[in-house]
């Protein structure tokens, strides 16, 4: 999940909660450049651009956010390298009323929540425009499901016990590594696990984290999908429905057939490599946001 390495790579997004009249967004001032635009920066060596967004919409902020639908990116050259911006939706956790503060004053200086109509004038930058027009289609989705395919096992050829007991190799742990560090900025608060042990182990480092068990979901698993596929869709759109974003981790045509079945296909295709993973977003009980994230792991 990374970029050419001659790219520049910068993350932020668009922090907002709800107002009393309708959402508000919030725009950082920095004085070296004494510009209004959203809070963002430039990537450290071994992370994603998931964790770059947290890491620094928190130090622009010093407020708890947690990552939402995927914005896209903004691209600018910057003394003859290129430079990426990935932004996200970012709403405050809890929708609390903390007032923001910036690790460092000399970076930002001031702060404004404005209704996105006052935001849009008021931004410096008109890429910064653009990400917060992408931002009101969708930004006030909630990311319901993460759903995950398994991390990658050694080659079945070579592993004499059961298929279903097959283990995460070495890239399949990293992997798993990746998704424990990265999930969390999306606030779930449930995991579940197909019946294959790789399926478990890709999760459990997660859960471990998050401080709940795995619990364990039949129904994604690639063989009960091809006995009761309508049993897997409902357990899908039952997940989906969740109160709070729960993630599941299953297998590549459990997720691809049944993503297939439940979401829009304009928010496809639907494909699901190893160690993948897909943020679901609803809002007003429709589904609106499917993001595909291919790998968490920085290097990819």
């Amino acid at each position: 999940m990374s970029s050419r390495s001659t790219d520049l790579v910068a993350a932020g997004g668009v922090v907002w909660r709800n107002g009393p009249s309708g959402p508000l967004v919030l725009l950082v001032h920095r004085p070296k450049y004494d510009d209004w635009s959203l809070p963002k920066g430039k990537a450290e060596r071994g992370e994603n651009v998931v964790l770059t967004a947290m890491r620094e919409v928190v130090e622009e902020t010093g407020l708890p956010v947690r990552i939402g639908a995927r914005l896209g990116t903004i691209e600018y050259d910057v003394k003859n390298r290129r430079k990426i911006v990935h932004y996200w939706s970012m709403p405050l956790v809890d929708d609390n009323d903390l007032e923001p503060a910036a690790d460092d004053i000399d970076e930002v200086d001031e702060f404004a929540w404005l209704s996105p109509s006052r935001a849009r004038r008021a931004l410096t930058y008109a890429d910064d425009v653009e990400i917060l027009n992408r931002w009101e289609k969708v930004g006030t989705s909630r990311i319901s499901l993460l759903l995950v395919r398994h991390g990658r096992a050694g080659s079945r050829s070579e592993w004499a016990g059961p298929d279903r007991s097959r283990p995460l190799d070495e890239r399949g742990v990293a992997q798993s590594d990746a998704i424990a560090q990265t999930l969390p900025a999306f606030g779930p608060t449930t995991v579940y696990s197909a019946r294959p042990e790789r399926c478990r182990q890709t999760v459990e480092p997660l859960a471990a984290v998050l401080g709940v068990p795995v619990r364990s979901a039949d129904a994604l698993s690639d063989n009960d999908f091809e006995e009761r596929p309508e049993r897997t869709i409902e357990a899908i759109r039952a997940l989906i429905c969740a109160p709070s974003p729960v993630v599941a981790c299953s297998q590549g045509t459990t997720i691809e057939q049944a993503l297939s079945a439940v979401v829009p296909a304009k928010l496809g295709p639907f494909e699901s490599k190893k160690g993948s993973v897909w943020a679901i977003g609803v809002r007003d009980g429709r589904i609106v946001v499917a993001d595909y994230y291919p790998s968490l792991l920085p290097e990819d």
